[in-house]
């Protein structure tokens, strides 16, 4: 699967949490969705003035609204991927529920603030589902449907 066709289903199934999808399909969208993610913030900073270096967190509109476009579509590529590999999806959502918690939690603080044992684990988290993102399609994934692509 191109990249092309790769985001494209992503973004077409992105209310889909059931059945699998494939190496490519996940990491051609990851690698898009982190390179637009790139561009939001320098429009934000060449469009309106926002300061790269502010010292707490701020509303920077064309990145907020890239991550609200982003969040379904990854949610779900995420899942899929998961059960690819014979694993539940769940995972993958509360990893995302624990951003924005943490988010949420850190609004108004000092960027520079030091990182706790909770940002910690969750980072630990994240590093362990996209290990597992990295493995090939598994047959414990048929309980899911039909391989990917």
């Amino acid at each position: 699967m191109g990249p092309a066709r790769a985001v494209s289903t992503a973004l077409r199934r992105s209310l889909d949490f059931r059945g699998r999808s494939g190496r490519a399909e996940f990491w051609w969208f990851t690698g898009a969705a982190i390179g637009v993610g790139a561009i939001a913030p320098a429009l934000d900073i060449a469009l309106l003035g926002k300061d790269l270096f502010e010292p707490t967190y701020s509303v920077w509109p064309f990145s907020n609204l890239l991550g609200l476009a982003v969040t379904l579509p990854s949610a779900a590529v995420g899942v899929r991927r998961l059960h690819d590999v014979g694993s539940p999806g769940w995972p993958w959502i509360g990893a995302g529920m624990g951003s924005v918690v943490w988010m949420a939690a850190d609004w108004g603080q000092p960027v520079d603030a030091p990182l706790t044992w909770l940002e910690w684990s969750f980072f630990g988290l994240v590093a362990v589902l996209l290990a597992l993102a990295l493995l090939p399609s598994r047959q414990a994934g048929a309980r899911y449907g039909p391989p990917a692509g």
